[in-house]
C-alpha cells in the first residue's frame, strides 16, 4: 500500500521531443481575444482628483511659459520697441506725454496675472470635471453607459 502512495505522489514530468516543434507552437497564430465592457460610473471623487491634478500641471506649464515669453521678449528688447512706437506716436513734439510701458507692465506683474488666471483655472476645470462626472452617471442611470470593446492584438 505505501508503493502506491509513492508513485501516485511523483510529479509527473512533460518532455518535449524536438526544437522544431516547440518553434512551430510558438509562431502558430492565436486567435484575437475581445472583451466588450460598459462603463455605467464615474466616482466624482477620483474625477475630481484626477482633474485637480491636472489643472495645477496645466498652472505649472502656464507659470513657466509665461517666464519663458517674458524673457524671451525682454531680451529681444521688444518692450524698448513698442515703447518708441508708442510714444512716436502720442507724445507731444516737445517730450511730454512720454509713455514709460515698464510702469504698467512688468515681470512680477505678468506673472501675477498668470498665476491669477492659472489659480481661477485650477478652479473652474476640477469643478466642471466633477459636475461632468455627475452628469455623466446620471445620464448612464438613463442610457445605459458608453460601450468599449478591448481587443488584444
Amino acid at each position: 500500500m505505501s508503493e502506491q502512495t509513492n508513485e501516485a505522489a511523483a510529479p509527473q514530468t512533460l518532455k518535449v521531443s524536438g526544437v522544431g516543434e516547440f518553434s512551430e507552437l510558438k509562431n502558430a497564430p492565436r486567435p484575437v481575444r475581445r472583451a466588450r465592457l460598459r462603463l455605467t460610473r464615474i466616482d466624482p471623487w477620483s474625477m475630481m482628483k484626477t482633474a485637480f491634478l491636472f489643472s495645477v500641471a496645466g498652472l505649472i506649464v502656464l507659470l513657466v511659459a509665461t517666464a519663458l515669453l517674458w524673457s524671451v521678449i525682454a531680451i529681444s528688447g521688444a518692450l524698448g520697441q513698442v515703447e518708441e512706437a508708442m510714444n512716436a506716436l502720442l507724445s507731444n513734439a516737445d517730450g511730454s506725454g512720454a509713455i514709460q510701458i515698464t510702469d504698467y507692465v512688468d515681470f512680477p506683474r505678468v506673472m501675477g496675472l498668470a498665476l491669477v488666471f492659472g489659480a481661477i483655472n485650477v478652479v473652474l476645470m476640477t469643478a466642471l470635471a466633477t459636475l461632468g462626472a455627475f452628469l455623466y452617471n446620471v445620464s448612464c442611470s438613463l442610457l445605459g453607459g458608453v460601450e468599449v470593446t478591448l481587443s488584444e492584438e
